[in-house]
């Protein structure tokens, strides 16, 4: 528990390296921990990393079925990758509130996609 919250904390000052460290400790230590799995996610996205990125709030959602913020992520990390048709076909049926996070987070990953520099120069 002590991990992930340094994780947190490590996040929330954009040290994203000592929030990756700090997010592979806690999941080494709790793998069932949802929380350990979104800011190890945290720590991969602020470095760009966004495939480890969604690959953790994937994790994230297989530990804790029923933690909203981690679907969220995960509807952003897709969102921020383009991969909106793999987004929409995860693991929400039957739970509409975890859709609705994971809506709302693919929309804000488009927004992510569609200010990057890349998407500006096509």
């Amino acid at each position: 528990f002590v991990w992930a919250e340094l994780g947190a904390v490590y996040v929330n000052l954009g040290q994203f390296g000592m929030a990756v460290k700090a997010g592979r400790e806690a999941v080494r230590l709790d793998p069932q921990n949802g929380h350990a799995w979104v800011v190890l996610g945290g720590g991969y996205g602020g470095l760009g990393e966004y495939a480890k990125e969604l690959m953790a709030y994937q994790e994230a959602t297989r530990a804790e079925p029923d933690y909203e913020l981690a679907w969220q992520l995960l509807g952003s990390a897709n969102g921020k990758l383009g991969q909106f048709d793999k987004a929409v076909r995860r693991r929400c049926v039957g739970k509409p509130r975890c859709f609705v996070r994971l809506a709302w987070g693919i929309w804000q990953g488009s927004q992510c996609l569609a200010r990057s520099p890349s998407a500006k120069s096509e």
